[in-house]
């Protein structure tokens, strides 16, 4: 967590608006399965076992679906960015 110095800080409020839309950019690239695995599980908080379940895969597959997904983002976003570091 920030300090509340620090996160209201408005060179830092550009910065995460400028993340958050490059990674929106990014997620309109994936296909509508991938975008839909992504959303469900990284915002909506959706377990990988349920999302399969109500898409009618195998939590494997779906699994592999959010591997390739999340590997297609971060080549989208070092292209765009490549002086910075991903955390892992």
């Amino acid at each position: 967590v920030l300090p509340l110095v620090e996160s209201n800080n408005p060179e830092r409020i550009i910065e995460r608006r400028e993340s958050a839309r490059m990674c929106w950019d990014a997620c309109a690239q994936l296909d509508p399965l991938e975008r839909d695995v992504l959303i469900r599980h990284y915002v909506y908080d959706e377990p990988l076992v349920d999302i399969a379940e109500q898409l009618n895969y195998c939590r494997c597959h779906i699994s592999r679906v959010k591997s390739r997904a999340l590997s297609k983002l971060e080549k989208f976003i070092r292209a765009r960015r490549p002086d910075q570091i991903l955390e892992q």
